[in-house]
């Protein structure tokens, strides 16, 4: 049985088969690990640790406005909302 996936859109929802599922996110991986800079990776590993935005600073000789503009640009990449998503979402991409 071929892998599927569900591919939400504003005109409503499709099927993607393996082939098409492989094409719609290999490019959005390789964007992803290939425009985040230096600085996002290294939050994003301290975020998958669960340090928080204080923390990161702290770790990184950073500002808090300066982790949050980071991992809300990781947020925008992959297209998450939450901390534990942006965690799940790069595992799942091979980011981490």
């Amino acid at each position: 049985m071929a892998c599927q996936s569900i591919e939400w859109n504003t005109s409503g929802v499709r099927l993607l088969g393996s082939r098409e599922l492989l094409w719609s996110v290999l490019p959005i991986s390789l964007t992803i690990m290939t425009s985040n800079t230096a600085p996002e990776r290294e939050v994003l590993r301290m975020v998958t640790e669960g340090c928080s935005n204080q923390e990161i600073a702290r770790r990184l000789y950073l500002t808090e406005p300066t982790v949050r503009f980071h991992v809300h640009n990781l947020f925008t990449k992959l297209g998450v909302t939450q901390r534990t998503q942006l965690v799940s979402v790069a595992r799942q991409r091979g980011l981490l």
